[in-house]
Protein backbone atom coordinates (compact mmCIF):
# COMPACT_ATOMS: atom_id res chain seq x y z
CA UNK A 1 0.00 0.00 0.00
CA UNK A 2 1.00 3.79 -0.56
CA UNK A 3 -0.34 5.69 1.94
CA UNK A 4 -0.79 5.88 5.94
CA UNK A 5 -4.25 6.51 4.36
CA UNK A 6 -5.13 4.21 1.65
CA UNK A 7 -8.94 3.89 1.29
CA UNK A 8 -11.79 6.43 1.26
CA UNK A 9 -14.94 4.38 1.36
CA UNK A 10 -13.57 0.99 3.77
CA UNK A 11 -12.22 0.43 6.26
CA UNK A 12 -8.94 -0.62 6.44
CA UNK A 13 -6.21 -2.42 8.15
CA UNK A 14 -4.00 0.74 7.24
CA UNK A 15 -5.84 3.49 8.43
CA UNK A 16 -9.19 4.48 10.46
CA UNK A 17 -10.24 7.10 7.88
CA UNK A 18 -13.71 5.61 6.77
CA UNK A 19 -16.36 7.29 4.11
CA UNK A 20 -19.49 6.04 3.75
CA UNK A 21 -21.16 5.13 0.20
CA UNK A 22 -24.37 4.01 1.85
CA UNK A 23 -23.83 0.16 1.15
CA UNK A 24 -22.38 -2.08 3.41
CA UNK A 25 -19.80 -4.20 2.66
CA UNK A 26 -20.07 -7.16 0.99
CA UNK A 27 -17.81 -10.09 1.61
CA UNK A 28 -16.48 -12.02 -1.43
CA UNK A 29 -16.83 -16.22 -1.18
CA UNK A 30 -12.99 -17.21 0.03
CA UNK A 31 -11.23 -18.52 -3.12
CA UNK A 32 -11.21 -22.57 -2.34
CA UNK A 33 -8.82 -23.66 -5.48
CA UNK A 34 -5.79 -23.25 -3.38
CA UNK A 35 -4.84 -25.17 -0.07
CA UNK A 36 -3.38 -24.14 3.20
CA UNK A 37 -3.77 -21.51 5.55
CA UNK A 38 -5.98 -18.93 2.95
CA UNK A 39 -8.31 -21.45 2.32
CA UNK A 40 -8.94 -21.75 6.46
CA UNK A 41 -8.97 -18.67 7.23
CA UNK A 42 -11.14 -15.78 5.57
CA UNK A 43 -8.84 -13.85 3.13
CA UNK A 44 -9.64 -9.93 4.16
CA UNK A 45 -8.60 -7.66 1.19
CA UNK A 46 -10.18 -4.20 1.11
CA UNK A 47 -9.03 -1.85 -1.50
CA UNK A 48 -10.74 1.25 -2.92
CA UNK A 49 -9.57 2.02 -6.41
CA UNK A 50 -9.63 5.54 -7.54
CA UNK A 51 -9.84 6.74 -10.74
CA UNK A 52 -11.08 9.20 -13.66
CA UNK A 53 -14.02 8.69 -16.24
CA UNK A 54 -13.74 9.72 -19.59
CA UNK A 55 -15.84 12.70 -19.17
CA UNK A 56 -13.52 13.66 -16.20
CA UNK A 57 -15.70 12.88 -13.36
CA UNK A 58 -13.53 11.24 -9.81
CA UNK A 59 -14.53 7.98 -9.18
CA UNK A 60 -14.16 6.41 -5.95
CA UNK A 61 -14.74 2.10 -5.66
CA UNK A 62 -14.64 -0.03 -3.04
CA UNK A 63 -13.43 -3.53 -3.40
CA UNK A 64 -12.98 -5.88 -0.93
CA UNK A 65 -11.05 -9.10 -3.45
CA UNK A 66 -12.70 -9.26 -6.34
CA UNK A 67 -16.15 -7.54 -5.42
CA UNK A 68 -17.42 -4.29 -5.86
CA UNK A 69 -18.94 -3.43 -2.33
CA UNK A 70 -19.97 0.74 -3.13
CA UNK A 71 -18.77 3.15 -5.23
CA UNK A 72 -19.36 7.10 -5.34
CA UNK A 73 -18.17 9.88 -7.97
CA UNK A 74 -18.10 13.53 -8.01
CA UNK A 75 -20.90 15.72 -8.59
CA UNK A 76 -18.91 17.58 -10.73
CA UNK A 77 -16.34 17.01 -13.48
CA UNK A 78 -12.51 17.68 -13.04
CA UNK A 79 -11.61 21.13 -14.90
CA UNK A 80 -8.30 19.38 -15.83
CA UNK A 81 -7.56 15.62 -17.85
CA UNK A 82 -5.26 14.15 -14.65
CA UNK A 83 -3.09 10.95 -16.41
CA UNK A 84 -1.91 9.96 -13.07
CA UNK A 85 -2.92 10.35 -9.06
CA UNK A 86 -1.05 10.11 -5.64
CA UNK A 87 -1.96 10.55 -2.11
CA UNK A 88 -0.95 13.59 -0.56
CA UNK A 89 -3.02 13.60 2.81
CA UNK A 90 -5.86 12.91 4.47
CA UNK A 91 -7.99 14.05 7.72
CA UNK A 92 -11.05 13.07 9.15
CA UNK A 93 -13.74 15.75 9.26
CA UNK A 94 -17.12 16.48 11.01
CA UNK A 95 -19.32 13.86 9.31
CA UNK A 96 -17.10 12.44 6.60
CA UNK A 97 -13.57 12.64 5.16
CA UNK A 98 -11.10 14.90 3.20
CA UNK A 99 -8.38 13.46 0.67
CA UNK A 100 -5.87 15.45 -0.84
CA UNK A 101 -4.28 14.41 -4.32
CA UNK A 102 -1.50 14.90 -6.32
CA UNK A 103 -1.91 14.91 -9.37
CA UNK A 104 0.20 15.51 -13.05
CA UNK A 105 -1.68 15.74 -16.71
CA UNK A 106 -0.01 16.17 -20.30
CA UNK A 107 0.05 20.16 -20.16
CA UNK A 108 2.56 19.91 -17.62
CA UNK A 109 0.83 21.90 -14.78
CA UNK A 110 0.80 19.68 -11.54
CA UNK A 111 -2.16 20.00 -9.32
CA UNK A 112 -3.24 19.22 -5.92
CA UNK A 113 -6.89 17.74 -5.97
CA UNK A 114 -8.87 17.91 -2.99
CA UNK A 115 -12.18 15.32 -2.18
CA UNK A 116 -14.86 15.68 0.59
CA UNK A 117 -17.03 12.96 0.99
CA UNK A 118 -19.60 12.87 3.60
CA UNK A 119 -21.81 10.48 5.17
CA UNK A 120 -25.23 10.55 3.83
CA UNK A 121 -24.48 12.00 0.53
CA UNK A 122 -24.64 10.83 -2.37
CA UNK A 123 -21.45 12.24 -4.56
CA UNK A 124 -17.73 13.43 -3.85
CA UNK A 125 -17.39 17.25 -3.51
CA UNK A 126 -13.73 17.79 -5.25
CA UNK A 127 -11.71 20.94 -5.77
CA UNK A 128 -8.44 21.47 -7.89
CA UNK A 129 -5.58 24.13 -7.33
CA UNK A 130 -2.03 24.02 -9.50
CA UNK A 131 1.45 23.67 -8.14
CA UNK A 132 3.87 26.05 -8.82
CA UNK A 133 5.83 24.07 -11.76
CA UNK A 134 5.16 24.06 -15.44
CA UNK A 135 6.62 20.95 -17.54
CA UNK A 136 6.32 18.03 -15.50
CA UNK A 137 4.90 15.35 -17.34
CA UNK A 138 5.85 11.98 -16.66
CA UNK A 139 4.82 9.31 -18.35
CA UNK A 140 4.51 7.10 -15.29
CA UNK A 141 3.58 8.39 -11.82
CA UNK A 142 3.96 6.62 -8.70
CA UNK A 143 3.78 8.00 -4.76
CA UNK A 144 5.00 7.27 -2.11
CA UNK A 145 4.21 6.54 1.64
CA UNK A 146 6.11 10.27 2.17
CA UNK A 147 7.16 12.78 -0.24
CA UNK A 148 9.16 10.63 -2.48
CA UNK A 149 8.04 9.88 -5.80
CA UNK A 150 8.78 7.89 -8.33
CA UNK A 151 8.00 8.59 -12.28
CA UNK A 152 9.18 7.05 -15.43
CA UNK A 153 10.03 9.14 -18.29
CA UNK A 154 9.14 9.33 -21.81
CA UNK A 155 12.93 7.62 -22.59
CA UNK A 156 12.03 5.33 -20.49
CA UNK A 157 14.13 6.56 -17.28
CA UNK A 158 13.11 5.20 -13.98
CA UNK A 159 13.59 8.60 -11.59
CA UNK A 160 12.60 9.49 -8.21
CA UNK A 161 11.59 12.69 -6.97
CA UNK A 162 10.44 15.11 -3.76
CA UNK A 163 7.94 16.79 -3.22
CA UNK A 164 8.65 19.87 -1.67
CA UNK A 165 7.05 22.75 0.19
CA UNK A 166 8.32 25.93 0.33
CA UNK A 167 7.93 28.24 3.60
CA UNK A 168 6.00 30.60 1.02
CA UNK A 169 3.80 27.28 0.60
CA UNK A 170 4.58 26.66 -3.09
CA UNK A 171 4.30 23.06 -4.01
CA UNK A 172 6.21 21.43 -6.52
CA UNK A 173 8.65 18.61 -7.42
CA UNK A 174 12.20 18.80 -6.94
CA UNK A 175 15.21 17.03 -6.25
CA UNK A 176 15.57 14.48 -9.88
CA UNK A 177 17.42 11.77 -9.48
CA UNK A 178 17.94 9.15 -11.95
CA UNK A 179 17.44 5.62 -11.02
CA UNK A 180 17.92 3.87 -14.13
CA UNK A 181 17.21 3.43 -17.34
CA UNK A 182 15.18 0.55 -19.90
CA UNK A 183 11.77 0.97 -18.57
CA UNK A 184 10.24 1.93 -21.68
CA UNK A 185 8.41 -1.07 -21.74
CA UNK A 186 6.04 -0.47 -17.99
CA UNK A 187 2.38 0.51 -18.85
CA UNK A 188 1.30 0.91 -15.26
CA UNK A 189 3.77 1.27 -11.93
CA UNK A 190 2.59 2.02 -8.23
CA UNK A 191 4.52 2.02 -4.78
CA UNK A 192 2.91 -1.22 -2.78
CA UNK A 193 4.75 -0.76 0.46
CA UNK A 194 7.73 0.02 1.75
CA UNK A 195 9.20 -2.43 4.12
CA UNK A 196 12.29 -2.96 6.27
CA UNK A 197 14.77 -6.34 5.45
CA UNK A 198 18.59 -6.80 5.87
CA UNK A 199 18.79 -3.71 7.88
CA UNK A 200 17.59 -0.90 5.36
CA UNK A 201 14.24 0.27 4.50
CA UNK A 202 12.98 0.30 0.63
CA UNK A 203 10.02 0.91 -1.32
CA UNK A 204 8.60 -1.67 -3.09
CA UNK A 205 6.74 -1.22 -6.32
CA UNK A 206 4.82 -3.46 -8.79
CA UNK A 207 4.74 -2.62 -12.24
CA UNK A 208 3.24 -4.49 -15.64
CA UNK A 209 5.19 -4.40 -18.92
CA UNK A 210 3.60 -4.34 -22.77
CA UNK A 211 4.49 -7.98 -22.90
CA UNK A 212 2.06 -8.76 -20.02
CA UNK A 213 4.92 -9.27 -17.48
CA UNK A 214 4.03 -8.07 -13.67
CA UNK A 215 7.55 -6.92 -12.32
CA UNK A 216 8.38 -6.21 -8.58
CA UNK A 217 11.21 -2.76 -8.17
CA UNK A 218 12.98 -2.90 -4.87
CA UNK A 219 14.56 0.84 -4.20
CA UNK A 220 16.72 0.98 -1.00
CA UNK A 221 15.88 4.45 0.59
CA UNK A 222 19.37 5.06 1.50
CA UNK A 223 21.16 3.87 -1.97
CA UNK A 224 18.25 4.44 -4.50
CA UNK A 225 20.53 3.52 -7.51
CA UNK A 226 21.16 -0.02 -6.48
CA UNK A 227 17.27 -0.89 -7.38
CA UNK A 228 16.43 -4.29 -8.21
CA UNK A 229 14.13 -5.71 -10.70
CA UNK A 230 12.04 -8.80 -10.36
CA UNK A 231 9.33 -10.82 -12.64
CA UNK A 232 6.79 -11.65 -10.87
CA UNK A 233 4.26 -13.11 -13.53
CA UNK A 234 5.14 -13.53 -17.45
CA UNK A 235 2.25 -13.44 -18.15
CA UNK A 236 -1.30 -12.26 -17.81
CA UNK A 237 -1.30 -8.35 -17.68
CA UNK A 238 -0.86 -7.25 -21.28
CA UNK A 239 -3.14 -4.56 -21.85
CA UNK A 240 -2.58 -2.89 -18.57
CA UNK A 241 -3.14 0.72 -18.00
CA UNK A 242 -3.34 1.25 -14.31
CA UNK A 243 -2.87 -0.34 -10.77
CA UNK A 244 -4.70 0.02 -7.84
CA UNK A 245 -2.63 -1.73 -4.62
CA UNK A 246 -3.13 -2.34 -0.62
CA UNK A 247 -2.72 -5.22 1.71
CA UNK A 248 -4.31 -8.89 2.55
CA UNK A 249 -4.54 -9.47 5.92
CA UNK A 250 -3.30 -6.53 6.94
CA UNK A 251 0.12 -7.45 5.93
CA UNK A 252 2.89 -4.98 4.02
CA UNK A 253 3.98 -7.75 2.14
CA UNK A 254 0.99 -9.40 1.31
CA UNK A 255 -0.36 -7.00 -1.99
CA UNK A 256 -3.70 -7.55 -3.28
CA UNK A 257 -3.47 -5.82 -6.81
CA UNK A 258 -6.58 -4.84 -9.54
CA UNK A 259 -5.23 -4.01 -12.98
CA UNK A 260 -7.35 -2.15 -14.89
CA UNK A 261 -7.41 -2.40 -18.89
CA UNK A 262 -9.18 0.78 -19.63
CA UNK A 263 -9.28 0.04 -23.18
CA UNK A 264 -10.95 -3.10 -23.21
CA UNK A 265 -13.10 -1.92 -19.88
CA UNK A 266 -12.12 -4.65 -17.54
CA UNK A 267 -10.01 -5.32 -14.66
CA UNK A 268 -8.74 -8.24 -12.85
CA UNK A 269 -8.04 -9.01 -9.30
CA UNK A 270 -4.26 -10.74 -8.25
CA UNK A 271 -2.70 -11.33 -4.59
CA UNK A 272 1.34 -11.41 -3.90
CA UNK A 273 2.25 -13.38 -0.97
CA UNK A 274 5.95 -12.61 0.14
CA UNK A 275 7.17 -8.68 -1.61
CA UNK A 276 9.97 -8.83 1.07
CA UNK A 277 11.36 -12.13 -0.97
CA UNK A 278 10.53 -11.75 -4.71
CA UNK A 279 12.17 -14.50 -5.80
CA UNK A 280 9.96 -16.85 -3.43
CA UNK A 281 6.71 -14.52 -3.63
CA UNK A 282 3.45 -16.42 -4.55
CA UNK A 283 1.89 -14.59 -7.21
CA UNK A 284 -1.84 -15.35 -8.13
CA UNK A 285 -3.62 -14.00 -11.05
CA UNK A 286 -7.12 -14.87 -9.06
CA UNK A 287 -9.65 -14.14 -12.04
CA UNK A 288 -11.80 -10.96 -13.50
CA UNK A 289 -12.70 -8.46 -11.21
CA UNK A 290 -15.79 -5.84 -10.76
CA UNK A 291 -17.51 -8.01 -13.28
CA UNK A 292 -19.82 -6.17 -14.68
CA UNK A 293 -18.71 -2.77 -13.87
CA UNK A 294 -17.26 -0.06 -16.08
CA UNK A 295 -13.50 0.17 -15.86
CA UNK A 296 -13.14 2.06 -18.61
CA UNK A 297 -11.29 4.38 -16.03
CA UNK A 298 -7.81 6.54 -16.21
CA UNK A 299 -5.61 7.69 -14.08
CA UNK A 300 -5.96 4.73 -11.59
CA UNK A 301 -4.78 4.99 -7.84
Amino acid sequence: MHRPVRLLVAAVAVTAVTISVGVGPVTAAPDRRHAGAESRKALSCPLQVLGVTADLHLTARVMDKAVVTGEKQSGSALPFDPTALGYYSAMNITDGVRLRLDAVADDGQPRVVTVTDKVGRSTLGVTVAAMQQASFRPRLFADSIDYRVYTVSRSGALQRWFLTKEPNGDLHFTDRLKLGTGFDTLTALQVASRQKWGGAWRDVLLATTSTGRLKEIVIPLATPKRLRTYTLAKTGYAGTTGLSLSYCQGKVSFSSVIAVDADAGTATWTTVKGTQHPKKAVTRLRGPAGVGEDWALHAIW
